[in-house]
Order: C-alpha cells, then structure tokens, then sequence
C-alpha cells in the first residue's frame, strides 16, 4: 500500500508492552499494525485527541491506554506509551 504510515515505538513503550498480559498484549500489536494504514482509527477504537499537544492522541482497548503523536508529513507514528490508565497521564 503506498499511503503506508511507519510505527516507532520508543523504548519505554517497547518495555512496557514486554510487561503487558498475553491477551492484552496481541490487542495492542494489532492496534499498532492497524495505525500503519489508519493513524486515527476512530471508526474501530476509542480514539480521543490530547488537549495540550500537537496531533498526539490515545487510544483506549479496556485498562490499557496507547498514547501516540502522528507526524503526517514525514507519514511517522511515534508509540510514546503503552500500559495501564493509572500510569498514562503523568
């Protein structure tokens, strides 16, 4: 697909998916392939803007909370974290 959108996951977010329970961990890599071909998949997932950043969102699948910011010039997600709510917005 040519509208392809590359996914880089940063080391604390790759650590944390490590920590993550099987069942929610194949949900997060399944969101995060999805993000390749759809950066805002809002028609699939609860997927809400941040108030105070620039194209950063989150996106919910039950306790876990993936936050990313989409640079749509250079088609570039950056995974900044992934895990519990209680650890999402500090």
């Amino acid at each position: 697909m040519v509208n392809q959108f590359k996914v880089k996951i940063k080391r604390r977010a790759v650590k944390a998916l490590e920590r993550l329970p099987e069942p929610y961990r194949l949900r997060v890599l399944k969101v995060l392939e999805e993000l390749r071909s759809d950066p805002i998949p809002f028609r699939n997932y609860d997927v809400k803007k941040l108030r105070g950043f620039e194209d950063t969102f989150r996106i919910r699948i039950g306790d876990i909370r993936i936050v990313y910011t989409v640079s749509w010039s250079s088609k570039t997600i950056i995974v900044h974290f992934v895990g519990y709510r209680e650890h999402a917005y500090r």
